[in-house]
């Protein structure tokens, strides 16, 4: 489960990062 939500959590700082 934690690395699941870690991957969903990199793949949205990694999102957030690009649009900034």
């Amino acid at each position: 489960m934690t690395y699941i939500v870690d991957e969903r959590l990199n793949k949205f700082y990694l999102f957030c990062f690009v649009l900034k």
